[in-house]
């Protein structure tokens, strides 16, 4: 029924002409099947099946199939009642490319990522790690596809790929953060290439400690390389977006604390003004300081990144004068 009634809407409204010139109706068919899924009974399922209720597991195996065609059976008998009155839909074909499509379908992504989320009853903390996730998938593919050429097979494999190992590396090191006691201040994760990413871990604890964490994390099978890298061994810096609302008439003064703080405006409004800071933790601080009279409204802050000073690169072994330091061929982190 679900099936039918997504698929029969978007023909009637295609039929009607409400679907505004260029959108693509079977596009939508698409996203109204991707919301029927049967997303929270196959977790179910896996979560019967590995805790031993191999029963129940089999029971909500068969619901799904049922479910799935159902659904099937709702689709195609949707269309066959449009192809008996004259309205057919063409498979959409390839995407445009640009890079406003591109951001938005980033954009697109994520929210149908934390919405699929939402509908198998997440909580509202994990709805944001779950966008990020449909972001940096899409986002992958799109990159393979659409600059490096590669095909959609692999493309989806490279994707799942570096999910799997940024949210597996995220959830390991946040639990043994939290399971030690250890006070962690942000967390930065990047792909650096070659199938690696690198992980900076900010801590507010004494050395002794930092490095009783690096060790640890060295433990993990995922983890090759792990480095402690002091105030004065390494440059640092953060990222931050900073959404104020300030009075009429005090604008021009938020611009002014902007250019002292080398902040640039990012994007304006008649009544909000965001900007973007980059530099040390102890900058963007005594920033929000300062702007704190003018009314911030919102604040979101990256986590701190940091490279060693010198020549030396984490993960690569010493090389000779001159000669540029070998590329680590292992996972990396920061501490």
């Amino acid at each position: 029924l679900g099936g039918l009634v997504g698929t029969g809407a978007t023909l009637i409204l295609f039929a009607a002409g409400f679907i505004p010139p260029g959108t693509r109706p079977s596009l939508v068919v698409a996203a109204s099947i991707t919301v029927l899924l049967s997303g929270l009974s196959v977790v179910s399922t896996v979560q019967d099946a590995i805790s031993s209720y191999y029963v129940t597991a089999a029971g909500r195996m068969m619901e799904i199939g049922l479910l799935s065609a159902g659904l099937l059976t709702g689709v195609v008998l949707a269309l066959k009642i449009g192809f008996e009155f004259g309205v057919v839909l063409e498979v959409a074909g390839e995407l445009p490319r640009s890079a406003g499509r591109f951001g938005l379908s980033v954009l697109a992504a994520a929210l149908a990522a934390a919405s699929f989320s939402l509908a198998g009853y997440a909580r509202w903390r994990p709805l944001l790690a779950a966008g990020l996730a449909g972001a940096a998938g899409w986002g992958t593919y799109g990159t393979l596809t659409q600059v490096f050429a590669v095909g959609p097979v692999a493309a989806t494999g490279a994707a799942a790929i570096i999910i799997g190992i940024a949210t597996g590396l995220l959830r390991r090191v946040s639990g043994l953060c939290e399971n030690r006691g250890y006070a962690l201040q942000s967390l930065s994760v990047g792909g650096i290439g070659g199938g690696m990413v690198r992980l900076g871990l900010a801590v507010d604890e004494p050395r002794e400690r930092a490095e009783r964490l690096a060790r640890q994390l060295e433990r993990l099978t995922d983890v090759m390389a792990v480095e402690v890298a002091g105030d004065h061994q390494a440059v640092r810096r953060e990222l931050a977006l900073i959404k104020v609302r300030p009075s009429p008439g005090r604008r021009s003064e938020v611009l002014q604390v902007a250019q002292v703080f080398r902040a640039r405006v990012v994007d304006a409004s008649p009544g909000t003004v965001v900007l973007e800071v980059t530099g040390t933790a102890d900058k963007i601080d005594a920033l929000l300081a300062v702007l704190q009279e003018y009314d911030v409204a919102e604040v979101a802050r990256g986590g701190v990144v940091t490279l060693r000073r010198g020549p030396a690169a984490l993960g690569a072994e010493p090389s000779e004068p001159g000669q540029p330091a070998e590329q680590p061929r292992r996972w990396s982190a920061v501490v």
